[in-house]
């Protein structure tokens, strides 16, 4: 097999999940899990080498609460931006992760700017009761979230969702026996290792302060880019061109450069 044929097939040679004891243990779940772990560890790692005003209790409540709120949010804009009609009809699954049968499939469906806007209004509130400057916090987690991101979409990639559209391209992959761009690919290195290198180098400048803005700022401009070779979502199509996920992506962009130049305005 000539490594292009290996390229383009290697959706067929791997699997969403392995067998560890008898039991199915999906790599989406453990994306999550680890992508956690990483942005957790490496958040005290920081704690400690930029001497941050923060305490490791708090550091661990503001992490657990601040994730269980990124699914929250990235839940509840799925099902009321990208399929609010079939949820209307079926409810019960927007949070039953069980089919017909019984058997577990999870929960599929998020929205990144569900995640991040439920995260950041919990911030908002939890940073303020914990008296901990937004600045120490943003250099203590913000620089590790690409990992978990990159994670995330390695395990789109591993379960053959979110593909891209179809291409005559040599960098195409199979999947479904249709040549289309390896999207996820493309955000993993977009939105995981290149947004993960440009945020620890902002960490060492004095835009620092900014550091949520530039997260959101960055990976909503990949996303955006990433768009135009990403399969539109079935249930939606495109409007005038454009997907839902470009459209709410524009509109958060708009609204976070306001909200900075608001914020620099009043500190000048």
């Amino acid at each position: 097999m000539s490594f292009l044929d290996f390229w383009q097939n290697l959706p067929s040679l791997v699997s969403p999940s392995f067998n560890l004891f008898g039991f199915s243990i999906q790599y989406y779940s453990l994306a999550y899990l680890f992508g956690f772990l990483a942005v957790y560890l490496l958040g005290l790692r920081s704690i400690a080498k930029f001497s941050l005003k923060i305490k490791r209790k708090d550091f661990e409540n503001l992490c657990l609460n601040g994730f269980l709120m990124a699914i929250l949010g990235g839940r509840v804009f799925y099902v009321l931006f990208y399929n609010l009609a079939y949820f209307l009809e079926r409810p019960l699954e927007i949070i039953w992760p069980f089919n017909e049968l019984g058997n577990f499939v999870g929960i599929s469906g998020m929205s990144f700017h569900g995640g991040f806007i439920f995260t950041f209004l919990y911030l908002l509130f939890a940073l303020k009761k914990y008296d901990i400057s937004y600045k120490d916090f943003q250099i203590a987690l913000v620089p590790q979230i690409p990992i978990a991101i990159f994670l995330g979409r390695l395990a789109n990639f591993l379960n053959g969702e979110l593909y891209g559209r179809v291409t005559e391209s040599k960098i195409g992959m199979y999947f479904n026996d249709v040549l289309r761009h390896p999207s996820q690919l493309y955000e993993a290195f977009l939105e995981g290792i290149l947004l993960f290198f440009i945020l620890n180098y902002i960490k060492k400048t004095k835009q620092s302060k900014f550091l949520g803005a530039y997260l959101a700022g960055f990976y909503l401009l990949f996303r955006i880019f990433v768009e135009f070779f990403r399969e539109p979502d079935v249930q939606l199509g495109l409007f005038w061109g454009f997907s839902m996920g470009q459209i709410l992506s524009v509109l958060f962009l708009t609204l976070i450069f306001f909200l900075v130049k608001t914020i620099k305005s009043k500190e000048s």
